[in-house]
């Protein structure tokens, strides 16, 4: 968007008017490195910004208002790719326990899907044999389940107030930029 102002610097440190200026707003994904800003508590994956949480193990709903008030969500995998640098992040800084994901049936029994986007789980990333419902009491899904060398983490349905660490994700920063000349 480009504007036409008049400004000028006076004694007092207040633009006032005298000539004519051009103002450009410029909006960019990310901070630059030169800012020194850090993204605490959350992490850079592969330029999604994820929060892990290290010690609280609390239920499925708990997990979900706390990433809330993190103005974030509970992780949904959207891509294979997604899935597979997470699980490598997890792997790299030996990171193995069991997290919420936003995967849940609650809204229709047996029909998975991430609860932060409203979108059905279409990855082929469960657990064998999951999930089962096992009981019919299982309805949140968890990461972690069952990993091993080759497989390293998996979902798997449980039940909804089990006690499991999460894993949150947000929308990274935006740095916004205004040029005069």
């Amino acid at each position: 968007m480009l504007a036409k102002i008049a400004l000028i610097w006076s004694v007092y440190g207040i633009f006032s008017a005298i000539g004519a200026y051009q103002v450009v707003q410029y909006l960019q994904n990310g901070v630059p490195g030169y800012l020194n800003i850090t993204s605490d508590p959350f992490v850079n994956i592969n330029g999604g910004f994820y929060y892990i949480e290290p010690k609280s193990k609390v239920t499925w709903y708990q997990a979900f208002e706390s990433c809330r008030r993190m103005d974030a969500y509970l992780i949904a995998f959207e891509t294979i790719e997604e899935w597979n640098q997470i699980n490598q992040y997890l792997w790299n800084h030996n990171i193995s326990d069991l997290y919420w994901t936003s995967g849940v049936d609650l809204a229709v029994e047996g029909k998975h899907g991430w609860f932060s986007i409203g979108e059905p789980i279409q990855l082929n990333i469960w657990g064998t044999g999951e999930p089962n419902n096992m009981d019919g009491v299982e309805h949140c899904d968890e990461l972690g389940y069952d990993g091993n060398a080759t497989n390293y983490k998996v979902l798997n349905d449980i039940q909804c107030d089990e006690q499991r660490l999460f894993i949150c994700e947000t929308h990274g920063p935006k740095t916004a930029s205004v040029v005069v000349w």
